[in-house]
C-alpha cells in the first residue's frame, strides 16, 4: 500500500506523479505538517495523510512547500531520524527516511501545478 500524489496541472514529466510507501509518506507528511502550517490550511494538512484527492491546488504553494523543505534538508543530514506524530494512530515514533526521495519530492512539487493525494 502506498500514496500516490499526481499533479494537478504539470509543467512537466516529473510534475505528474510521486508515488512512497505508506511508510515513505508518513514522514513526508509529518514534515508537511510540522514546516507547512502557515501556508497550508489544517483540514488539507491533516487529509493528506489519506488516499482521499487531498492537497494544494496551485503551483505557489507547492513552491512554498518545495523551498521548506530544501531549507530543512540544508540542516537535516542525510538518513537522520525524524520524529513525527504517527497521525493514524495518534502516537510519536522515530520514523526513517530516505534523503534520496525527499529530493525527488521537491523534484515533483516545482513541476506539479499542485497535488492530490489519491
Amino acid at each position: 500500500m502506498g500514496m500516490d500524489v499526481y499533479g494537478r496541472n504539470p509543467s512537466c514529466e516529473e510534475g505528474r506523479y510521486f508515488r512512497a510507501s505508506i511508510w515513505s509518506w508518513r514522514p513526508i507528511h509529518g514534515l508537511m505538517r510540522q514546516l507547512c502550517c502557515e501556508f497550508v490550511s489544517d483540514e488539507v494538512l491533516f487529509s493528506m495523510g489519506f488516499n482521499d484527492g487531498a492537497g494544494p491546488e496551485d503551483q505557489e504553494t507547492c513552491d512554498k512547500i518545495a523551498k521548506a523543505f530544501d531549507k530543512w534538508m540544508e540542516h537535516n543530514a542525510s538518513g537522520v531520524k525524524l520524529e513525527t506524530p504517527e497521525i493514524h494512530a495518534g502516537l510519536v515514533g522515530a520514523l526513517g527516511f530516505d534523503h534520496y526521495l525527499l529530493k525527488e519530492w521537491v523534484t515533483f512539487l516545482r513541476s506539479c501545478g499542485g497535488f492530490k493525494v489519491l
